[in-house]
């Protein structure tokens, strides 16, 4: 079973691959090769930063990467996502 991570990459993998971006064109405009594995793969925790230059070089609109979207995606997977509010002050 995938975790959130692994499935948001996944739907992050499906939306390059549909825009026709490949992992070679992604390196060569700027994206790290370890980076976009990161994302897609749910490895490890990465930056906003990250995933807005993950976003742009593979030309996905904002939109596509909605919170919609994603909640739609992981019911259709039946998976559960949470969303967690941190307290700064803590």
């Amino acid at each position: 079973m995938q975790t959130n991570k692994q499935n948001i990459g996944t739907l992050l993998k499906e939306l390059r691959t549909k825009n026709g971006i490949t992992k070679y064109y992604a390196e060569k405009n700027g994206l790290q090769q370890a980076t976009l594995n990161s994302i897609e793969n749910g490895d490890k925790a990465y930056t906003i930063d990250s995933l807005l230059k993950y976003l742009d070089v593979c030309k996905i609109q904002i939109e596509e990467f909605s919170l919609k979207k994603i909640v739609i995606y992981l019911e259709n997977t039946k998976e559960s996502f949470t969303f967690t509010a941190s307290n700064p002050q803590d």
